[in-house]
C-alpha cells in the first residue's frame, strides 16, 4: 500500500505519520528560513573572528558599557538562576499523623499498591 496522500484522507500514512504529499509535513517555513540563515552565519565565521568579537565585548564591558557587560557575563558565566519567592508558611500536603494513619490502614495500603501497579502498566 502506498504512503501517498489519497483524496479524502486526513493526510496521514497508516502509522499516523504525515504521508507523502501532505502540505503540512513541510514544517514551518519561518523556522526553515531561520535555520538556513544560521547555517550561513556559522559557515561564514572563523574561530579567530569569534574570539575578536568576544575580546571586544569584554573590553567594552571593562570600559563601563553595562549592556556589553551583561551580554558578556551571560554568555561566559551563564544567566543567574531565577529565584521563586514563597509567601506564607510552607506546609506538607499530608502531615505526619495522617501519614502514619494511612500506613496503618490496610485499605489505604491496598489502594496505594493498586495505583502503583496501574502506573507501572501505563508506562
Amino acid at each position: 500500500m502506498s504512503d501517498a496522500v489519497k483524496l479524502g484522507s486526513n493526510g496521514r500514512a497508516p502509522g499516523g505519520r504525515f504521508a507523502e504529499g501532505n502540505k503540512m509535513a513541510a514544517g514551518n517555513p519561518v523556522n526553515r528560513r531561520m535555520a538556513e540563515l544560521r547555517r550561513q552565519v556559522l559557515e561564514s565565521e572563523t574561530p579567530e573572528r569569534v574570539a575578536e568579537v568576544v575580546a571586544r565585548m569584554r573590553d567594552l564591558a571593562i570600559g563601563g558599557d553595562t549592556a556589553a557587560a551583561r551580554i558578556y557575563l551571560e554568555h561566559t558565566l551563564g544567566r543567574a538562576p531565577q529565584s521563586i519567592e514563597l509567601s506564607g508558611a510552607v506546609q506538607p500536603l499530608v502531615d505526619r499523623e495522617q501519614q502514619l494513619a494511612m500506613l496503618a490502614d490496610p485499605d489505604a495500603i491496598a489502594l496505594a499498591c493498586e495505583l502503583d501497579e496501574r502506573l507501572a502498566r501505563s508506562t
